[in-house]
């Protein structure tokens, strides 16, 4: 399959070395040298204090509104009562501004926290799991102060039975995949190194090949397979299943394969999205070294009987996954050598 020409490799780069480093030593190092892990304070922020005195007044113009609401209603109380204020139109002007301001902070921050796990509880009711609970971590000397992560796990349960993995494979099962969505959260280093900072480009470039801008396309969500995957497993028996995460197709399918056998994928059963055959010829990227790193559109790999081929196809297809038959299962020479995994061909 021919790729365009998207330039010419960077002619400082020494030949035979990747097009695509992800960082070179350090020319004053001396031999032997390493680095030192220990930890260091960093020093402080010469705005540190600043934002420490302005934090500090926040928080005081945060609960001014509630003070004067709690205040002013007790001031009305006791003016109902018959209590004597020579103020009284400012105590009910204050007690109004601080009831209208202190509601507006609540909803402010029930809708922050509303839009914060949006995503996440979106994601959750997609898979049919519950989102229990969180907490905020700090983390001072690895995040700057306008940037944040977000990690989360899940816990599920099985009975021992019904586990799948490399014992239940056998020699004429067949490797059925499902499409990825897009990266999938994986291989976002290569693809900066080349798509920004090696090609320049800005992320709401429009790329014809991508129908839409880099930006669009690089924020496309992992699609979550946890229903459908449990529908699959219902309709038809799968003797393992492979999530196409970091390290690519081969060496993630090759976890749940036993000694004694062999994959065989065939790259000319399918035709990778537009984003990988982009990052491919931008950054002159190796296909092995391309297969090594992303998805290439295969989100999910399922190892199956022969006797489940049609059906899981049929059943997948009809949940939108786009479903096809990737390779097959064969024995190896000898029953002890190491499970592993070939792509033969080229893509479609």
């Amino acid at each position: 399959m021919s790729q365009p020409d998207y330039g010419q490799p960077d002619p400082q780069q020494t030949p035979g070395q990747p097009q695509y480093g992800y960082g070179q030593p350090d020319p004053q190092a001396a031999y032997g040298q390493q680095p030192s892990y220990g930890y260091q304070a960093p020093a402080e922020h010469p705005q540190s204090q600043m934002v420490f005195i302005l934090g500090i007044v926040g928080i005081f113009v945060t609960i001014v509104p509630f003070i004067a609401w709690y205040l002013g209603g007790q001031a009305k109380k006791e003016i109902a009562a018959g209590a004597p204020y020579p103020f009284e139109g400012k105590i009910k002007t204050g007690y109004i501004l601080g009831k209208v301001f202190g509601i507006l902070q609540i909803v402010g921050i029930v809708l922050v926290k509303l839009i914060g796990v949006k995503g996440i509880a979106a994601a959750c009711e997609v898979a049919g799991a519950s989102l229990l609970g969180g907490e905020t971590a700090e983390h001072p000397g690895l995040l700057d102060p306008d940037e944040y992560d977000i990690a989360g796990a899940t816990t599920g349960v099985v009975e021992r039975s019904a586990i799948l993995g490399p014992e239940r494979v056998l020699p004429g099962d067949v490797v059925v995949a499902l499409a990825s969505s897009g990266l999938h959260s994986n291989g976002y280093s290569l693809v900066r190194h080349v798509l920004l900072e090696r090609a320049g480009w800005s992320l709401d470039r429009d790329v014809p090949e991508l129908g839409t801008t880099l930006g669009e396309t690089l924020l496309t969500p992992t699609r979550v397979y946890a229903r459908d995957i449990l529908a699959l497993i219902e309709t038809a028996p799968v003797h393992a299943i492979s999530h196409i995460t970091g390290g690519g197709l081969a060496n993630n399918l090759v976890r749940v394969l036993p000694a004694g056998v062999r994959a065989t994928l065939r790259r000319d059963s399918w035709t990778p999205a537009p984003i990988f055959t982009l990052v491919q010829g931008v950054g002159a990227v190796p296909q092995l070294d391309l297969e090594a790193t992303l998805n290439l559109g295969v989100g999910m790999a399922l190892v199956v009987p022969q006797g489940s081929v049609d059906a899981l196809l049929r059943e997948a297809a009809a949940r939108g996954l786009a479903p096809w038959v990737l390779g097959e299962v064969t024995a190896q020479d000898a029953a002890q050598d190491p499970a592993a995994v070939e792509l033969v061909g080229q893509h479609a």
